[in-house]
């Protein structure tokens, strides 16, 4: 029987030969950084459980190969894909070029996360991905580039969806962000009728669409926000429906 990650790596990789495609033109030349779904070790195997977070780009990744094959080789040192240390280097912030501190969208996401899991070790047990798969280093993708993957990213967040079954996608995003990829995991409705909550924090709105078995929690992206609030607000949605 094939585990989630053999899935992952045989369903997406064509996904992402398909976007390298449509945005070739764009990125030649240019400096864009391409980023793959990453999961902790103890990410829970059964269908319809765990947390998984989305943000909208990285600003850079660990390097700037556009080779599909590359990126899903398991056996090369630039492989993306299934890396060693995914999602285990959140919680290590021994990076000299980064600090996971330093970011507010990992700071909640760790917050919520320790309500769950083990605190130190509930990296483990979450997904995290990004709207976009591209993204230029230090900054997030132009109006251009979002646009010329738009199709392709959507296709990849079902997929990702799809294979791991998380039962809460926590998108810390913004609907300015996320709207078609919402649409998306509804066969590309906007699922306004299958809307089972709202919330707000520090004046912020949150949504909550239950789409298949699937809670999405639409909710802003964190920088320079009230993080206290926005953790008490997500732990209390999820704490509802789990």
């Amino acid at each position: 029987m094939k585990t989630f990650q053999d899935r992952l790596k045989e369903e997406l990789k064509p996904l992402y030969q398909k976007l390298i495609k449509h945005t070739q033109e764009y990125c030649e030349g240019k400096d864009i950084f391409p980023f793959i779904i990453q999961w902790g070790k103890n990410f829970p195997m059964d269908l319809n459980n765990g947390l998984m977070f989305v943000g909208r780009a990285t600003n850079g990744w660990l390097n700037e190969d556009l080779d599909v094959e590359t990126m899903f080789d398991e056996s090369s040192e630039k492989r993306i894909f299934n890396c060693s240390n995914q999602m285990s280097w959140i919680s290590k912030n021994n990076d000299e070029n980064y600090n996971t501190n330093h970011s507010a969208f990992f700071r909640v996401m760790r917050r919520v996360a320790q309500e769950f899991y083990p605190i130190n070790d509930e990296v483990n047990y979450i997904a995290w991905s990004n709207l976009c798969k591209l993204a230029p280093d230090g900054a997030n993708p132009s109006e251009t580039l979002f646009k010329l993957q738009l199709n392709d990213d959507c296709n990849i967040l079902k997929k990702e969806v799809d294979i791991l079954s998380p039962k809460f996608v926590i998108m810390m995003t913004g609907i300015g962000w996320a709207d078609n990829f919402i649409s998306a995991l509804n066969n590309n409705e906007w699922p306004e009728k299958l809307l089972v909550a709202e919330d707000s924090w520090a004046g912020f709105p949150v949504s909550v669409y239950q789409i298949d078995k699937h809670y999405i929690i639409l909710t802003e992206h964190p920088q320079g926000k009230d993080e206290d609030a926005h953790v008490e607000c997500l732990v209390s949605i999820i704490t509802k429906y789990k």
